[in-house]
């Protein structure tokens, strides 16, 4: 019969043990979460930043018009196309 007491009282405290273990952990997790998010937008704007200048240099300058360009980019049948071996069309 004293392992029934022993039931009753368990039974009785778990939902305040849970419930304690619960609030414990939402609280941890609200304080840590700014310093992830924090974390999380730095890196975003560091990695936006280096992408932005690694393209600015390996990109062309940009003109406003068209023919504005250093190197205007000549029409289809002036491209020169290699010379080979041709190749049998099935």
């Amino acid at each position: 019969m004293d392992w029934l007491w022993k039931f009753v009282v368990v039974v009785l405290f778990a939902p305040f043990v849970i419930g304690l273990a619960a609030q414990a952990f939402v609280v941890a997790v609200a304080t840590i979460f700014p310093y992830i998010l924090l974390v999380a937008v730095t890196i975003g704007v560091v990695a936006g930043a280096t992408a932005g200048l690694v393209l600015r240099h390996r990109l062309p300058l940009r003109s406003r018009d068209s023919e504005d360009r250093e190197f205007p980019i000549p029409p289809p049948e002036a491209v020169r196309r290699p010379r080979g071996p041709r190749r049998r069309e099935d």
